[in-house]
């Protein structure tokens, strides 16, 4: 239940995922948004890994595989969650800043906000990266396991090396990029949370 919960936390976050030109235009009621947005996500974040600890217990099996899945993704957790402090809580508070000091301090602020967003964009991409190399193991651990199916494993697989593919490619990590990639991964974590619900 937690990995779901985690994963439907990620997918809400996604979907109202304010654009930093709007946090700009109306930065009120945006703040607020993007404040929760973004707590949300750090916390379905948590609740993923713990239920992936949950995971790795039923592969029991194939231990070095598995560990090497969950450390993998936990470290792109760590990764992805600076990358949601840096755009809910930094980015917000720069803004904020930033209007404060009026048109005069505009440039400064400016490029400093260029940096929070270039650091959000090199912790998501660690992320990409991390978390789907920890779903690919994860997959072939579980690929010959009947509780699980090959189905499963195969299309963890796919979504893994998909998301690097893009990733490596250049792919931007803005809302529609990254919400691609939480899609795919949401849909093999969901799938492979139902099935441990239904183990348990």
């Amino acid at each position: 239940m937690a990995l779901i919960g985690g994963t439907l936390a990620g997918m809400v976050t996604m979907a109202f995922h304010p654009t930093g030109h709007a946090l700009l235009q109306d930065f009120e009621r945006v703040s607020l948004i993007n404040r929760a947005v973004h707590s949300l996500a750090i916390a379905g974040t948590i609740a993923t890994v713990f239920g992936l600890t949950g995971l790795r217990r039923q592969l029991e099996t194939r231990r070095s595989l598995a560990d090497a899945a969950l450390v993998s993704y936990a470290f792109g957790a760590v990764a992805v969650m600076f990358a949601a402090i840096a755009s809910g809580f930094i980015q917000t508070e720069l803004a904020a800043q930033g209007m404060a000091a009026g048109d005069a301090g505009q440039e400064s602020y400016a490029a400093v906000r260029e940096f929070a967003w270039a650091f959000n964009q090199a912790c998501t991409k660690v992320f990409v990266v991390a978390g789907s190399i920890g779903i690919a193991l994860f997959s072939l651990a579980m690929v010959r396991d009947p509780r699980f199916g090959a189905a499963l494993g195969i299309t963890g697989v796919l979504v893994a090396l998909v998301a690097i593919l893009a990733t490596v490619a250049g792919m931007p990590m803005n809302i529609h990029g990254f919400g691609a990639i939480v899609l795919g991964h949401g849909i093999w974590l969901l799938w492979t949370g139902a099935r441990l619900v239904r183990e348990n």
